[in-house]
């Protein structure tokens, strides 16, 4: 028995049939590791990939340990082919070997999301290894990044994508003030 939100069951993840795509900005969100993808870039093994940061799933939405989240909107082309793009124009490109931002749309910035249980495979769409192997994103557990590889270990291959959840004001202390008094006549 499912309970699905946002085109994705709320206890196990699996995605919804028919699901449409999310409407707002989205986190890309690993299942298996609880995890999010930032906006840290760092290079790891001679390969640009993006720094993550612990997650908790709640009520549909995600919180993190973390205030550089990725963020993205997703947009599907006439080819079923998806963009992630950021709020600022960018769009996350995945060429084989890189994870990163780029300024302009292009071949590498097109992925399809290939539905499994718990979620979603984001699969490059115009880039195979040696013309013959699928490459994926995939939260790199060792190193804890987001990169580009070949089909392994599956939990590290399976993402969703929430919404965060809108952070709550938190309480501001106020220093009492020491109050200035007239020097009573004595």
């Amino acid at each position: 028995n499912h309970t699905y939100e946002n085109g994705a069951c709320t206890g196990c993840g699996k995605p919804e049939e028919g699901a449409s795509l999310p409407e707002g900005y989205v986190a890309i969100y690993n299942v298996a590791h609880s995890v999010v993808m930032t906006n840290e870039a760092s290079v790891y093994n001679n390969k640009e990939q993006f720094g993550s940061a612990a997650a908790t799933l709640a009520d549909g939405k995600l919180t993190a340990e973390s205030d550089n989240v990725a963020l993205f909107k997703m947009t599907t082309d006439e080819n079923g082919m998806v963009t992630f793009t950021t709020k600022d124009g960018k769009f996350l490109e995945a060429d084989g070997t890189n994870v990163r931002f780029v300024d302009a749309e292009n071949d590498n910035t097109k992925f399809f999301l290939d539905a499994v249980e718990g979620g979603y495979y984001i699969r490059l769409a115009n880039y195979k290894y040696n013309g013959t192997k699928d490459q994926y994103i995939e939260y790199f557990t060792n190193a804890k990044v987001f990169t580009v590889y070949g089909m392994g270990e599956a939990s590290m291959y399976v993402f969703n994508f929430y919404e965060m959840a809108e952070a709550e004001p938190q309480p501001t202390e106020t220093e009492p003030q020491p109050t200035e008094t007239e020097p009573q006549p004595t």
